[in-house]
This record gives C-alpha cells, structure tokens and sequence, in this order.
C-alpha cells in the first residue's frame, strides 16, 4: 500500500470500491466480501467495516484492519481512527494516537488534532495547535475560540481580511488569471 495511492483513489473515487458500495454490501450481509477488499486495500471497505466490528464491540478486530493503512503514513487513515478512538470514548488515546503519529505538522493534521482537543475540553490547547500550524484566520479557529467564550477574538478572527487573489493583470496582458 501506498500513502500517493490511497489518497488519489480516495479523492477521485477512481480505481475502488465507492463507500456507497461498501456500505450497501455490508447493508446485504455480505460481511465477507467487505472484509476481504479491506484487507486488499480498498479504503473505503476497511473504513466500513472497521465501524461496524467496532460497533460489535470488536474494536482491536476494527483497529487490525486498518493497521496496515497507518503504516503507510496516511493522515487520512489517522484520522478516521483517531475518530473511532473518539466514538468508542477513548479521546485521549485517539489525541495521542494522531499528535504521536509521523506527519503530524501539516495543516490537515493540525486541524484533526485541534478538534480532538477541542472534544476533549482542551480548546485552548486546540487553538494554540491551530496557531502553531499558521491557521490564524482559519474558521476552525474562530470555532475554538467560541468555545472558549472568546467571542470578540473569534470574531476578529472571521473578519480579518483576507488576501487577494492575483489577477490577470498581476501576471500581465498574456496570462487568463488561472493559477499556474
């Protein structure tokens, strides 16, 4: 498995199994089916069934399935377990879980970390992860501060203004103004 490869089949829905499948196969009782793609390296068939054997109380059963997705460093595959951790009430293992794990700077992360904190009551930890991460005028910071009670700050965070976007102009007379 491949952390470029899951993402892309993820993002495009292109060369696996949609979870819309997975979940309609699961919704027939083809349990089978589903666990054995999972354990081929369809994403979204590990991630339904992972949810369902953590529902049957089967959670070390659902954390092995995904295993060999974190192994390849996916944020994506973190954060759905850390999000399992969360839903079982293990937060503070599903926090240490993704803080701990590698890759853990960037911003997809930091804000996955933020709002576990945030779940976790520790919004004010939350918010210095966001800052740390240059999300200083995010609105998922905006979200952390209110639930500080730091509303004049959420707001100013909302209302900052933003920079613009380079126009054709910018690029001069030759460019259309997409990005390159």
């Amino acid at each position: 498995m491949d952390a470029s490869d899951l993402d892309y089949r993820a993002r495009t829905r292109s060369g696996c199994i949609p979870p819309e499948l997975a979940s309609r196969l699961l919704e027939r009782g083809h349990v089978d089916v589903v666990e054995v793609q999972a354990r081929r390296g369809e994403w979204f068939c590990a991630l339904a069934w992972a949810r369902l054997a953590g529902a049957q109380g089967r959670q070390a059963d659902a954390l092995g399935v995904l295993a060999p997705y974190l192994a390849t460093g996916w944020w994506r595959a973190v954060v759905a377990t850390a999000e399992l951790l969360e839903g079982w009430g293990r937060i503070e293992e599903a926090i240490v879980h993704a803080r701990n794990h590698p890759g853990g700077a960037d911003s997809y992360a930091a804000s996955a970390i933020a709002r576990l904190l945030a779940d976790a009551g520790r919004a004010e930890e939350a918010v210095t992860v966001l800052r740390q991460h240059g999300h200083t005028d995010s609105r998922a910071l905006a979200g952390y501060l209110i639930d500080l009670g730091r509303i004049d700050d959420a707001l100013a965070v909302l209302q900052r203004p933003r920079p613009r976007r380079p126009t054709a102009l910018a690029y001069g007379p030759w460019h259309d103004g997409r990005p390159f």
